[in-house]
Formats: C-alpha cells, structure tokens, sequence
C-alpha cells in the first residue's frame, strides 16, 4: 500500500537543498511521477548552519510531499 509521507528540511538554499534530494531520490524510493507538493517558506526557527567555514543562518525551510511504496 502506497502511503503519503513528507521530507522536512532547511538550507542556505532550496536550488541547494533540492539537488541533494534529487541525488538521493533512490533511497527514499522517489521518482518524479510521485511527487505530491514541494513548498518553500522561511524557516519556522533560526538555525545556525556551516557553509565553507562560516557559519551562516538557514534562509529557506523546504517541504517535499510524495507517494511512497516503503
């Protein structure tokens, strides 16, 4: 049975955050046909992250919604 399931995470970037998840795709068992929604929005705490030895507030808070068969 295919259940809904959601990937929540934050970045400096979405264009950064979502080619990670392309790369992974596989191992959460995604393909493009099952993607459900993706949606952006400001991170809903500060969060301090390290980016080429600085350390940078994430700026974008990225929700990927799809079908999954796991």
């Amino acid at each position: 049975m295919r259940k809904l399931r959601s990937i929540e995470t934050v970045g400096l970037s979405v264009q950064e955050i979502l080619n990670e998840f392309n790369e992974r795709a596989g191992e959460f068992g995604v393909t493009e046909e099952n993607l459900v929604s993706v949606n952006v929005t400001s991170p809903s705490r500060p969060m301090k992250m390290l980016d080429d030895g600085k350390i940078k507030e994430a700026a974008v808070q990225v929700t990927i919604i799809y079908w999954s068969d796991r």
